[in-house]
C-alpha cells in the first residue's frame, strides 16, 4: 500500500531491505532447521542473492523453477563472496513476479511461506504473530520440560508424539 492505494509494482530495493530486516530479527536457517519436518537442508540467503533472485524473476516471462533458482543462488553466493560490494536495484516487480519470488524464497529457505510473511510483519510493524509451529517451538523451549509434556499427554490419554500441533489447545502457565 502507498497512501491507502495498492501499488501495481513493488520496489526490489524495498524487498531486499525488508529481507535484511527479517534476517536481523531472526529469519535464518536455524528457524528452518527447528521447524523442518522433512530434514531437507535450508539455504542461507544473502541479501545480494535475494536481489538477484528478484531480478531474474522480473526478467523472465515464465515463473522460475526452484531448481533453476537454487543453481543460480549457488553461483551468486560465490560471486558475492568474491566481490564484497552492496547491490542496489532500481527495478520494480509486478505482483505475479512477487508471488513467484515469495514462493521460491520459502522453498529455498525450507520454510513455510506464512513463517516468512509473519516474520516480515514483525519486522515492519513490530507485531509478533507466530504460526502454530513457531508458537509450539516457543512453548516447548520455554514452558514445557519433557516431564511436563509426558504428564500432559498422560492426563489427556495421548501419546507424546500426538501432542504435536495441539499444544496451543491446552492451557499453560509461564
Amino acid at each position: 500500500f502507498d497512501r491507502g492505494r495498492i501499488r501495481p509494482k513493488i520496489d526490489v530495493f524495498e524487498l531486499v531491505s525488508g529481507f535484511n530486516g527479517c534476517k536481523r530479527t531472526g529469519l535464518s536457517p536455524v528457524v528452518a532447521d527447528v521447524l523442518a519436518a522433512d530434514g531437507n537442508a535450508s539455504f542461507d540467503m544473502l541479501p545480494e542473492q535475494v536481489n538477484h533472485l528478484a531480478l531474474m524473476i522480473c526478467g523472465s516471462r515464465e515463473p522460475l523453477s526452484e531448481i533453476e533458482a537454487r543453481e543460480e543462488m549457488l553461483k551468486m553466493k560465490a560471486l558475492v563472496q568474491a566481490c564484497d560490494g552492496a547491490i542496489r536495484s532500481e527495478e520494480k516487480m509486478a505482483l505475479r513476479h512477487f508471488k513467484n519470488w515469495c514462493t521460491l524464497l520459502a522453498h529455498l529457505m525450507q520454510l513455510d511461506l506464512s513463517v516468512i510473511i509473519l516474520q516480515w510483519y514483525w519486522f515492519e510493524f513490530g507485531l509478533f504473530l507466530p504460526t502454530v509451529e513457531v508458537a509450539e517451538v516457543l512453548l516447548m523451549s520455554t514452558v514445557y520440560s519433557e516431564q511436563r509434556l509426558k504428564a500432559l499427554a498422560s492426563r489427556n490419554d495421548m501419546e507424546l508424539g500426538d501432542l504435536k500441533g495441539k499444544l496451543l489447545s491446552f492451557p499453560f502457565n509461564l
